[in-house]
């Protein structure tokens, strides 16, 4: 392998590792076998008729405690599909400091939708529930905007992948029910959050009338995503897509992997991670156990990272306030956490 090439193959001393997202994992050998075995069979050219994505989308529902689920060939198809449903033109979206959905899906929600957002006050992610219900307050007043959709994200992203506590999300429920407003979960890394709170994920997905999931980020899949919800709003979902132009499509043979042959792929959570995201020092509490966030110290140059975090392989990400983002997935080992937090230690 040519210096400098990121990738997460071979030895940990002798390459960079990307460390800048969990899109580059990989599928497990059983992953591999069921898609090759999902090719065989005869897929359908239209909504809700192939076999093997109407598989996932029951699996999907089942595992998300809804009624029922959507493949979607995006993510961000699945966070604009719900924010579509529930908002007319002009309505308000209330959502957490630097929500996805917000600020990195091409101002889709104005764009699509004719909705504008509302910054709610956040905390690690969180929304703060008394920011929210003042928020939701004054939207009562006469002649404001009314307030279409609520939304959600756990884990936030843009806080260095915090996870949102379940009481927290209880509290923007109960705030959100009184004042008869929807909430849609935009859980891109949802697995990721339930395993670092210790919960089902149904713990945390009964919280919303919609939830998205994102397949190839933790769960290991190439593309495609799911929204889940009631029969109903699914039922609206698939006219939404349609529109949109997720339509008819052939299914990507990657899609059978998450439910094939009884694999359910869990997102990295290996006991070793809780003491190797220790020693990398200073992470952002709460954050979820696939990420270490550090802010380094005044006046450090991306140039002394050394060995496999050399600015060369683009192995970690630099945020606009200056700190970094190493994302952990399950294709980076024991021995390979020694390498990364060595070379950090060394450089910082």
């Amino acid at each position: 392998m040519r210096p400098g090439k990121a990738s997460n193959v071979g030895t940990a001393v002798a390459e960079c590792f990307d460390l800048r997202s969990d899109f580059i994992s990989r599928p497990t050998e059983g992953m591999v076998e069921a898609m090759v075995a999902a090719s065989a069979e005869t897929p359908g050219i239209g909504f809700r008729e192939d076999p093997v994505v109407s598989r996932l989308e029951a699996l999907s529902a089942e595992l998300l405690g809804k009624e029922d689920a959507l493949f979607c060939p995006t993510y961000t198809l699945c966070n604009q599909i719900a924010i579509n449903a529930s908002c007319q033109p002009g309505d308000v979206i209330l959502a957490p400091h630097m929500a996805h959905a917000l600020i990195s899906e091409g101002g889709a929600p104005a764009a699509l939708s004719g909705a504008q957002a509302e910054i709610v006050e956040t905390e690690r992610g969180a929304m703060l529930p008394a920011a929210l219900e003042a928020a939701l307050a004054r939207k009562a007043a006469g002649r404001r905007p009314r307030v279409g959709l609520i939304v959600m994200e756990n884990t936030h992203v843009h806080s260095g992948g915090c996870a949102v506590p379940e009481d927290t999300m209880n509290a923007v429920t109960e705030l959100a029910t009184a004042h008869g407003v929807p909430v849609h979960l935009d859980g891109s890394r949802l697995f990721n959050a339930a395993a670092f709170l210790s919960v089902e994920v149904t713990d945390l997905t009964r919280h919303a009338d919609t939830v998205a999931i994102s397949l190839n980020k933790g769960l290991s899949a190439p593309v495609s995503a799911v929204l889940a919800g009631t029969a109903e709003r699914i039922a609206e979902a698939v006219d939404i897509c349609h529109r949109f132009g997720g339509g008819r499509h052939r299914r990507p043979r990657a899609n059978d992997r998450v439910h094939g042959r009884g694999q359910r792929q869990r997102p990295f959570s290996g006991p070793e991670v809780g003491g190797d995201r220790r020693r990398f020092g200073d992470q952002r509490a709460g954050g979820d156990q696939h990420t270490l966030h550090r802010r380094p110290p005044t006046g450090f140059r991306r140039r002394r990272l050394p060995g496999p975090l050399g600015p060369e392989g683009h192995a970690v990400l630099f945020n606009v306030d200056g700190s970094m983002r190493a994302v952990l997935h399950k294709d980076i080992t024991s021995t390979h956490i020694d390498s990364i937090t060595r070379a950090f230690e060394e450089a910082l």
